[in-house]
């Protein structure tokens, strides 16, 4: 049933990602002073950061609009990070919230539980570890979620990540919201 369940969320999912990367010239005209997006269009941006992108994102990916007026570096600023996290918000909304405390089943992992690819803010440098991981948990409400993910070098300076399921990352606190996953990036630096 959790296949059935998150086929059907991943394919609303994928047409919300498609429509909000066509909108996004659109919808960052309603980006407001602040850099975020008025409530009704809530799905189209990140739950953790302004419609604009994080302080990190602004100085690496968006540097150039830094001379730009305000107004026009948002309204770019608010395109791009648009088009690099279409539809979080639907994501984030179809997704759950996890109670350690009350699993039925023990959490479940086969592969490496650190594979990712990312960017250490504080060396300001990628980190990654390559590799499969695959996840289940039966939570409080009776029902098994499924997390799997792969990241993998294609070339000596590029990997891509493929991410299908929710996100069960232990990691994160107990209660805190895990998203909906439908991920596939195709070129993340390395180095």
């Amino acid at each position: 049933m959790m296949f059935v369940k998150y086929s059907i969320l991943a394919v609303i999912n994928i047409i919300l990602m498609v429509i909000n990367a066509a909108c996004s010239p659109l919808i960052a005209l309603f980006i407001n002073r602040n850099g975020y997006l008025p409530s009704w269009l809530s799905w189209f941006q990140t739950a953790d950061n302004p419609a604009i992108g994080d302080a990190i994102y602004g100085n690496k990916e968006a540097a150039f609009t830094a001379k730009y007026p305000r107004w026009l570096a948002y309204y770019i600023r608010g395109v791009m990070w648009g088009c690099r996290n279409p539809a979080y918000g639907f994501s984030n909304a179809t997704g759950l919230t996890i109670n350690l405390d009350v699993f039925f089943m023990p959490y479940k992992v086969v592969g490496d539980e650190n594979v990712d690819i990312g960017f250490d803010e504080a060396t300001q440098k990628p980190i990654y570890t390559l590799g499969t991981v695959y996840r289940t948990l039966w939570n409080g409400d009776g029902k098994q979620y499924f997390d799997w993910k792969h990241a993998g070098r294609w070339s000596a300076n590029y990997g891509f990540m493929v991410r299908f399921g929710w996100n069960l990352d232990p990691a994160l606190l107990n209660g805190q919201r895990r998203s909906l996953y439908v991920d596939v990036r195709p070129r993340i630096a390395l180095t």
